[in-house]
């Protein structure tokens, strides 16, 4: 595999978005992403989203740089930037998944980050991406073991 950039910022719409409005953005995205080499995840709580995307470095510069930009969101925050061996995210050119309300207010608090960026990588797969250990836990804070409907 080789190298490449994972980036991970969080944000606050400045308008509630509707399913038919996310429908867009990720077709948009997608279609954008195919022709980067851009994989990730867009996770939105219906107030704030929190993005992973990975790919080569200058693609993902630039398209960090159109993001800032887009008038859809405010208080763009980067959480993390680094080089990673494996993409988490390789076959998603971006997988979309809403997370509970409140999920995504703990990454505005950069002593939180730090800490779980120590746990993360003081855990048991010390190869995993912060991107993966990241989306570890938003699974597991809504996988439901009780809920038939997640199997």
């Amino acid at each position: 595999m080789t190298d490449a950039l994972e980036l991970i910022y969080t944000s606050t719409s400045t308008a509630p978005f509707s399913d038919q409005d996310l429908h867009k953005l990720l077709s948009n995205a997608r279609g954008k992403n195919l022709s980067l080499n851009v994989t990730g995840l867009l996770c939105y709580d219906k107030e704030r989203f929190l993005q992973i995307i990975e790919g080569p470095e200058e693609h993902i510069n630039q398209l960090y740089s159109a993001i800032k930009n887009d008038t859809r969101h405010k208080n763009v925050e980067l959480i993390h930037k680094g080089k990673v061996e494996t993409r988490a995210f390789d076959d998603w050119r971006m997988a979309f998944q809403f997370v509970p309300t409140g999920l995504l207010d703990i990454l505005s608090d950069s002593m939180a980050v730090t800490s779980f960026e120590q746990t993360a990588i003081d855990s048991q797969n010390p190869n995993a991406s912060f991107g993966s250990r990241l989306f570890s836990i938003f699974i597991e804070s809504i996988y439901n073991p009780d809920d038939d409907s997640n199997l």
